[in-house]
């Protein structure tokens, strides 16, 4: 079954929410919003933690710390992981899942280290996609750095190195809610993992294709900060 999951970046114990990864808007309290989600029945949690200094990172933990004790659902967390320890830091927190992005074009032996401890279930990896003359890339450093490496080829070698998710995020398609990129989509049927689509939800333009294509869950989050809609409601309709 397809899951929802609603993605919550969080600075400066607040929940942050930009536009193609630009023009960042304060939107309220972490702990706050990931009880509404929980309440309107979101089947996961992706918290992402944007810091720019130590004291913001201890904050984040204490934020985190206060969602896991009161939300009963998987909970992902990304940013900021660039050793096994970082990992089992957020895994004693309640983190059930742990993601990665930037760090694995430095350090490309993190992602297989924690698929062997942890278990690839438990790991997975971001990838901040856009298309520049045909092409998909991967990007970094908050979509601002193009790696060079085709999302097809990149997405395949995570998936080889333990990977055991995918949440693919189409940049340029990010906060605007004008649908989903399917064409993103397209470039992981070679994966044997499960997929996320990221990017311009919005049930408007996305209730039809959602019943067509194959894929494990869709992750948003302007969508329901513009329309504090019901997602229990959109659940039913999506997948009925």
């Amino acid at each position: 079954m397809m899951r929802f999951i609603a993605k919550i970046d969080v600075k400066d114990k607040r929940v942050i929410k930009s536009v193609r990864y630009d023009g960042v808007k304060k939107i309220g309290d972490p702990v706050v919003i990931a009880n509404n989600l929980y309440q309107h029945k979101i089947d996961e949690l992706f918290i992402v933690n944007i810091t720019s200094t130590l004291y913001d990172y201890d904050n984040f933990k204490d934020i985190l710390s206060s969602i896991c004790k009161k939300i009963f659902v998987p909970i992902t967390v990304g940013g900021g992981v660039k050793t096994v320890k970082d990992c089992e830091n957020y895994c004693k927190l309640g983190a059930d899942k742990i993601s990665l992005n930037s760090i694995l074009f430095n350090e490309t032996t993190l992602l297989n280290k924690l698929a062997r401890i942890y278990g690839s279930q438990s790991v997975s990896v971001v990838v901040q996609a856009k298309k520049i003359n045909g092409d998909w890339f991967a990007f970094k450093d908050m979509a601002r750095v193009n790696t060079g490496k085709k999302v097809s080829e990149w997405i395949k070698k995570c998936e080889d190195e333990g990977a055991g998710e995918i949440i693919l995020i189409s940049v340029d398609d990010d906060g605007l809610c004008r649908g989903l990129n399917y064409e993103l989509l397209s470039l992981s049927k070679s994966l044997n993992i499960p997929v996320i689509l990221s990017g311009g939800f919005n049930p408007k333009f996305d209730t039809t294709m959602l019943k067509k294509v194959n894929l494990e869950g869709i992750c948003f989050s302007n969508y329901y900060y513009k329309n504090n809609v019901d997602i229990d409601s959109f659940k039913k309709e999506i997948l009925n």
